[in-house]
């Protein structure tokens, strides 16, 4: 019986000596049939050892290169694979310009996939000016190459023009509301997700694009409604979840419901228990870690963030493996072998190259074992050594090498190295700056800094690198740097950092840490510099934000020195009021309740006002910038933005805090939105003030009105 199992072993190993050996002695016409059929088993080793060949025998053959290409592409080795596009590119041959459009796509695909969005974008308008049209032939690629340069109305165009058949107008429907809405052109982007809807009523992803559109107009309650509705619809991919639960909280966050934003966000990371995401899937790591930091879960945040940084941090090798379909259906050899080598990596420089076999790691045999624990095995700490043992075959080389080679074992001994491509350094950094925001967050200071430093290091434009740094700045008390940093961050760069791979596109998941976090920290910089009125503008426009676990230590340094600020100009409001100076009084006054933070406070700051006020013999003079924020509100009422309209209202009442009208405007505004502490509070503002208006009882009548709802919704405020 051992006998036998041995020339079974013996005629198996024979029989893929002459396999390989019989590949290096075909012709090209021959070595191009095989190449193609293992293509089309995504028998990519083979493949490539076909191309290969062929280009040994005839170094022009631009077909040859092409496909090489496409096989190093498919195989996600596009650093290769734009290599040999590049070939075609530059060759002036007559083969080489018939290939030019297709290689123009595929290197268009291949920078795509390298995370080199503007050379994508180059190389299909490339394609498309030799052969315009060439865009509609895929459609969804050039339609996401659009998407990643920030060229929305270009993706819009392209979509308009696409044929899409009858039975697949929702999915256009759906892929415009998205668009639109990262375009910021929210009424459209409702449009096409209702149509969406029409055209396929159980639609999830065009449920959440017309809650995204509404909320992002100010309609919190109608995107929480149909947002809602998303997340309970059957999603087929687990990794759908994470945005619709995130833009929920996000929405639920800025209409101050933190108790129901702080569960979304638990619900959002519950949604991908069990999701075995790759580390290299930075968009949903970020989204993941956010959401845990955002509801307060800073330990399972870290842990999320550790989990992607640790596999970039390790030494490796260089090597791309891949085993053969072709080879191991027919002959039974399950051995990975060399596909490709990282340029410069300790393998190139060992001279490993294609085709060579691994036989054995650190002088255990690897038969039978897994890519994963190839790898495994391959990587380490950067620095340590790992010796390979690998076979070289000239049966299964030779036909491209043009030296003569022996079958030989060879072994050689690796230092293990850490690089990344620029792609995963901009990754990297921004999760560092994730995991110093993590550390602050905890309190760990020293260890926040420490992240903050190496994110900037390593790429210093990222936008988490530049949230951490310039937040780190802040507690070292450089708030010059703070400043200059944070102040280098726009709503553009935001929204381009949190795009998520959702659904075929890139969508934008919203986070208030985002906002607010760079607000307060911008804000606490003024203040300790001494710019209080700028400090002040960035307070933010509802205390209940700062409820929210991330702001709320940062709200509270900047509130205790505002707050002392505010008390001192109190303390000089009432020195004038005593001697009699009621108009620098009420100047006093209003400065002290422009800067106070305490809630309460500012109700006492309030009566002192209203009581001068009651004692002046008329409301003093209305500014400019007051009057201009009363007639933007106006506007923005009349155009049914309420948030806009609220917040103008406010800034007129930071600059004037006794103007009756704009605190009975103000509890209309909240009564609308359904917030009905905030109108009654505002509502009794104006009763206090205005005592013998006319429309006192109309006003109180309101009161009665919201006392109603609010105790029919069980709530004593939202």
């Amino acid at each position: 019986m051992k006998n036998k199992r041995f020339l079974n072993n013996i005629f198996s190993i024979f029989v893929i000596i002459l396999v390989l050996f019989g590949l290096s002695g075909c012709s090209p016409e021959y070595l191009r049939s095989s190449g193609k059929a293992a293509y089309g088993q995504r028998d990519y080793l083979y493949a490539v050892g076909c191309y290969k060949g062929i280009i040994s025998q005839k170094p022009d053959d631009m077909d040859a290169y092409y496909y090489l290409g496409k096989s190093y592409l498919e195989a996600s080795d596009p650093d290769r694979a734009i290599d040999n596009f590049s070939k075609i590119i530059e060759s002036n041959s007559s083969d080489a310009a018939a290939l030019k459009v297709k290689t123009y796509q595929s290197l268009a695909q291949a920078y795509y996939q390298n995370g080199e969005y503007e050379k994508s974008l180059d190389s299909y308008k490339k394609a498309n000016a030799i052969d315009p049209g060439t865009d509609l032939v895929n459609v969804a690629l050039y339609t996401d190459i659009y998407d990643v340069n920030n060229q929305i109305k270009a993706a819009i165009d392209l979509q308009k023009r696409y044929n899409y058949s009858p039975e697949y107008l929702s999915r256009q429907y759906r892929i415009l509301a998205y668009l639109y809405n990262r375009d910021n052109n929210y009424d459209e982007a409702l449009k096409r997700a209702i149509k969406a809807i029409e055209a396929y009523p159980d639609n999830e992803v065009a449920y959440y694009m017309a809650g995204f559109a509404s909320g992002q107009k100010g309609q919190y309650e109608k995107a929480i409604e149909a947002i809602s509705k998303a997340t309970k619809m059957k999603i087929d991919d687990a990794k759908e979840y994470l945005p619709m639960y995130i833009s929920l909280a996000y929405f639920f966050s800025k209409n101050g419901q933190t108790d129901e934003a702080i569960a979304a966000y638990n619900q959002a990371v519950g949604s991908t228990q069990g999701y075995n995401n790759s580390y290299s899937d930075y968009s949903f790591v970020a989204a993941k870690a956010l959401a845990y930091y955002n509801a307060g879960k800073y330990d399972e945040a870290l842990f999320t963030v550790n989990k992607f940084i640790i596999p970039l941090e390790k030494g490796r090798v260089g090597i791309f493996l891949r085993d053969s379909a072709s080879l191991r259906s027919g002959y039974g050899d399950k051995n990975y072998y060399v596909f490709d080598v990282v340029k410069n990596s300790p393998a190139e420089k060992a001279g490993l190259r294609y085709g060579d076999k691994i036989i054995a790691i650190n002088n255990l045999s690897t038969k039978g074992w897994s890519v994963s624990k190839l790898v495994e095995n391959l990587s380490g700490m950067e620095g340590t050594k790992v010796a390979i043992k690998i076979q070289r075959n000239p049966g299964f080389t030779k036909h491209f090498y043009k030296e003569k080679l022996k079958k030989e074992i060879i072994e050689k001994t690796l230092i293990r190295e850490c690089y990344n491509s620029n792609k995963q350094n901009k990754d990297l950094a921004n999760i560092y700056g994730i995991r110093s925001l993590i550390y602050r967050a905890k309190g760990n200071i020293k260890d926040a800094v420490w992240q903050a430093e190496k994110a900037y290091a390593l790429y210093p434009e990222a936008l988490n690198t530049k949230l951490a740094y310039g937040m780190s700045k802040v507690d070292k008390g450089d708030y010059i740097t703070a400043l200059d940093t944070l102040s280098g961050i726009n709503s553009g760069m935001i929204e381009n950092a949190r795009l998520y791979n959702f659904n075929f596109l890139y969508f934008f998941v919203p986070f208030p840490s985002d906002e607010e976090q760079l607000k307060l920290g911008k804000a606490i910089a003024y203040a300790k510099l001494g710019r209080i009125n700028e400090a002040v503008a960035l307070i933010p426009e509802d205390d209940r934000i700062s409820q929210l676990p991330p702001f709320n230590n940062d709200y509270q340094k900047l509130s205790q020195v505002l707050n002392q600020i505010a008390k001192v100009h109190e303390e000089k409001a009432v020195d004038f009021e005593r001697n009699g100076d009621l108009k620098r009084a009420l100047s006093e006054y209003t400065v002290a309740i422009a800067f106070n933070s305490d809630e309460n406070k500012s109700e006492m700051l309030k009566k002192n006002i209203f009581n001068l006020v009651h004692q002046l013999p008329g409301l003093p003079p209305i500014s400019e910038d007051t009057r201009k924020h009363m007639i933007r509100a106006d506007v923005l009422l009349a155009e049914n933005d309420l948030q806009g309209c609220l917040k103008e209202y406010k800034n007129a009442l930071k600059l004037a805090p006794y103007i009756p009208k704009v605190y009975y405007n103000t509890a209309m505004i909240y009564g609308k939105l359904k917030n009905y502490d905030k109108a009654i509070s505002y509502m009794n503002n104006y009763i206090d003030l205005a005592p013998e208006s006319p429309n006192v009882q109309g006003a109180k009548d309101e009161i009665t009105k919201w006392e109603l709802l609010m105790e029919k919704s069980g709530k004593t405020g939202l």
